[in-house]
């Protein structure tokens, strides 16, 4: 098969590799496995503080492009950040206050070890859903994807064999990295473990002074825990939880809540890779409102939409997390599940085949483990799903 480009990985920047190449009408294949979930696994939050001297622009362009092009994905979030506090961070921080709507409040009564309580608002969302509009926003019939590869090897410079037995070429072969130089490599780690017996609403943010960070971020049912380090430490994970311990945070992590390590990005290229987002005219598939970014308005619309579905849903809940995937193409997914009610007369099953029927037309989600793997927050908990049913949906 011959293809003008083949495009390797699976990240915010191979997804934006796709949507150039698909406003330049060319034809590319791309190549993933799943394991390109390490390092941009599937619940990724990127935490976007407003106080930082060297990236506050940068924070803020990608706020403004995230409102602008993937409003539904962006989510308010208040957070308690734990830190020391210099000189120049007041400074910033009263800055900050002058310019920013999100204003930064310090609790000067020290916590532990003389450090400080930040209070303030900013922005949780789904990296991997991100990736996942982008993508679904650039597919046509000059897009094929190839998913869950055992192998392929470099025939040539231009030829690649993939599983040993199909043979692809392309005019030029890009393999994205997943940062652009050692220097900004983070080691990270991702928990998560489940947030009905917490019920934590505010996201939390640790500074310790040897350069480690924990962030603790719910979502809906669950809580996902991010432990960074410049260093890659053998105890890593031992060593954040006896910081969540140390700071009386009401969390149960545990080693076997372990999701993936792997490495992750600086705000700074991410901003480089969702620049080009911002140059688009058109908003990325699900987030066509006839209305400017607003928080409000957009848990309204929610709540509107979920109006027309709870005839069959019960759950608000279920579906503000459908809703927070594919924002305006919740609609879609909600007249599919009325459809299979019909069939079913069972109403988890109606709308698991309703979302799995969406996927299939719309983010190349062929068989069980796509969307085991790719399209669902439950692929860290499988044995959970209807696994047989989840077959036949693809039958």
């Amino acid at each position: 098969m011959k293809f003008d480009k083949i495009i390797i990985g699976r990240s915010i920047k191979t997804a934006i590799q796709v949507l150039k190449s698909k406003e330049r009408n060319e034809k590319i294949a791309h190549i993933f496995s799943y394991e390109h979930r390490i390092g941009e696994p599937f619940k990724i939050f990127n935490f976007i503080p407003l106080y930082k001297p060297f990236s506050v622009f940068q924070q803020n362009s990608i706020i403004k492009i995230l409102k602008q092009k993937a409003s539904h994905l962006l989510i308010s979030t208040q957070i308690e950040e734990y830190r020391k506090i210099s000189e120049t961070d007041r400074f910033f921080i009263k800055l900050n206050n002058l310019f920013f709507i999100h204003q930064i409040s310090i609790d000067e009564k020290c916590i532990n070890n003389n450090y400080c309580k930040l209070s303030y608002k900013s922005y949780k969302f789904s990296t991997n859903r991100l990736i996942n509009s982008i993508i679904k926003s650039a597919s046509n019939e000059k897009y094929t994807s190839f998913k869950s590869l055992k192998s392929y090897t470099k025939k040539s410079a231009n030829t690649l064999l993939i599983n040993n037995d199909t043979e692809i070429s392309a005019n030029k072969i890009i393999k994205c990295n997943r940062f652009e130089s050692k220097k900004n490599a983070k080691h990270i780690f991702w928990f998560s473990c489940s947030n009905k017996e917490f019920n934590l609403d505010k996201s939390i943010i640790i500074n310790t002074q040897n350069n480690i960070i924990i962030k603790i971020i719910p979502w809906f049912d669950y809580i996902y825990v991010e432990f960074t380090s410049k260093n890659k430490l053998s105890n890593s994970i031992e060593q954040c939880i006896k910081i969540i311990e140390e700071y009386n945070i009401n969390v149960n992590i545990k080693k076997e809540h372990v999701l993936a390590s792997g490495f992750g990005l600086l705000v700074s290229d991410n901003h480089k890779y969702l620049s080009y987002l911002g140059k688009r005219k058109d908003a990325l598939l699900g987030s066509n409102f006839d209305f400017e970014y607003n928080p409000w308005q957009i848990m309204e619309f929610c709540d509107m939409k979920y109006d027309e579905a709870k005839a069959i849903l019960k759950s608000s809940q279920a579906f503000k997390k459908l809703f927070y995937k594919y924002g305006t193409d919740t609609e879609e997914i909600t007249y599919l599940a009325y459809d299979f009610w019909n069939e079913f007369k069972n109403a988890d099953k109606a709308w698991l085949k309703a979302e799995i029927h969406y996927l299939a037309n719309t983010e190349q989600c062929e068989n069980p483990a796509d969307y085991i793997n790719i399209h669902t927050d439950e692929w860290l908990n499988a044995q959970n799903l209807d696994i047989e049913f989840i077959e036949n949906c693809f039958a």
